[in-house]
């Protein structure tokens, strides 16, 4: 079953975070190996895949109908997410009946990090980072929040080594994983 709700990134995982666990859980669930979780928006995990799907496609306009087809997304929230990317520069939109999306700049200029922080909400990692929503009486003496700024500016620093061309290295393998299940059905 394909996730649709928000994308969990377990710390220690691919982007080397090692060095950045918490002592404590930042959604009160800690991961298999003790790891903990850091929890992105449902549409910035849809948006890194639409980039994902053009770089892994990038001899053609694709359709974002293929997107949903090859995620199980529902195609209104890729069309979102593609608009706003479009809109940065990372996805070319072509309009009418031939329509689609590419990429706009070569995947080894897309940093990922940058896209997480276009596409995440407003930065408000939890209720202290942002002054006029603060309800805390403990702002500006809590050692927690130094903790999660620490931890947050160290998961951007891990995301901002990382290219889109990075993540689709390998790319025989994700293509496979992409098949629409009917094609996945055939071939076994």
């Amino acid at each position: 079953m394909r996730p649709h709700a928000a994308a969990e990134i377990p710390f220690a995982a691919s982007f080397r975070l090692r060095k950045v666990l918490f002592s404590i859980s930042l959604f009160g669930r800690s991961a298999p190996g003790g790891l903990f979780l850091l929890r992105l928006t449902a549409y910035t995990n849809y948006a890194l895949r639409v980039l994902m799907y053009c770089a892994l496609h990038p001899d053609r306009t694709v359709r974002t109908q293929d997107v949903s087809d090859a995620y199980g997304i529902s195609k209104a929230h890729l069309l979102k997410a593609a608009r706003q990317l479009g809109q940065l520069g990372y996805l070319t939109n072509i309009r009418g009946r031939t329509g689609g999306i590419k990429l706009g700049m070569k995947p080894d200029k897309i940093n990922v990090g940058e896209v997480v922080r276009h596409t995440e909400d407003d930065g408000s990692f939890v209720e202290c980072f942002n002054a006029s929503e603060n309800t805390c009486p403990l702002l500006g003496v809590c050692k927690l929040s130094q903790l999660f700024k620490t931890g947050l500016r160290a998961f951007y620093a891990e995301l901002d080594k990382v290219s889109l061309a990075d993540i689709t290295k390998n790319a025989p393998a994700l293509l496979d994983r992409l098949k629409p299940a009917a094609a996945r059905a055939r071939i076994k």
